[in-house]
């Protein structure tokens, strides 16, 4: 929206893999991309592990899921 600030990456990709719900995994595409879903979330950090990380390691953790980001999307355009 014009004129309000842009969310940092970290609150965008900060997430913990207890962030979603089943239901709401559901309701984001087919049986096949929620499965994938689904396994890409069981291999992230909790929130207790995400805790202990020290601010160094989350920023990494922020980095490689926003390079997945830009690969995913680079792979739509292939499409």
């Amino acid at each position: 929206m014009t004129g309000t600030p842009m969310p940092s990456f970290d609150e965008a990709l900060g997430f913990v893999k207890d962030s979603f719900s089943a239901e709401q995994l559901r309701t984001l595409g087919s049986p096949t991309e929620t499965g994938q879903l689904q396994a890409y979330l069981a291999t992230q950090p909790d929130a207790a592990v995400l805790e202990k990380m020290t601010a160094e390691d989350r920023l990494a953790l922020v980095s490689r899921r926003a390079w997945s980001l830009v690969h995913y999307v680079r792979s739509l355009l292939a499409r």
